[in-house]
């Protein structure tokens, strides 16, 4: 993975997201980028727990919910938006296109590992959370060839569908801890 493609694709350039809606030799990069992505949600994830409820148990929790969350809500979001961009937007963009530039939107998700940090965590997750929904849209206007307004729209809805993903998992962890901490 090139830090230099990272650093375009978190600087917003407009100019990369087309090269790599053209290439398919970033096809590997980009999803390795929504790996490393959820790996560092996991890990942020995991790291708060155990420093909140000093609980291995909990902190095992939330690096799986905190990977497996990331990495649905990436999949809803590239869902969403192929289905927006085709149905709604009439773009003859492809699945294969857009997992390209919408896995490099995710490279400021990188930095979510810092979310752990007490007191300033919360306002680092929503700095990158910003962060990644202006690449997001970057993304996909670049993607799915269409103006900053479809862009715009398709990028909201989009991440509504990431947050209710994660909202999914964290009910599922929530229910894996109630179980594991029955009374048998």
């Amino acid at each position: 993975m090139r830090v230099q493609n990272l650093l375009q694709a978190a600087w917003l350039e407009a100019s990369f997201y087309r090269r790599v809606r053209e290439h398919k030799r970033y096809n590997r990069e980009a999803l390795g980028v929504v790996l490393l992505a959820a790996g560092a949600n996991g890990l942020a994830l995991g790291l708060a727990a155990l420093l909140d409820r000093h609980d291995l148990g909990w902190a095992f929790l939330g690096l799986l919910g905190g990977f497996w969350g990331g990495l649905l809500g990436w999949l809803v979001l590239l869902l969403l938006a192929y289905s927006l961009g085709r149905g709604l937007f009439r773009s003859r963009v492809s699945r294969e296109r857009l997992l390209r530039t919408l896995g490099y939107a995710f490279s400021p998700r990188l930095l979510r590992l810092l979310a752990f940090v007490p007191v300033v965590g919360w306002v680092l997750a929503v700095l990158i959370w910003l962060w990644s929904l202006m690449a997001t849209v970057v993304a996909l206007r670049e993607g799915l060839g269409v103006e900053a307004g479809p862009a715009v729209v398709t990028a909201l809805l989009g991440w509504l569908g990431y947050i209710g993903s994660g909202l999914v998992v964290a009910a599922i962890v929530q229910m894996a801890d109630l179980w594991w901490n029955m009374p048998f």
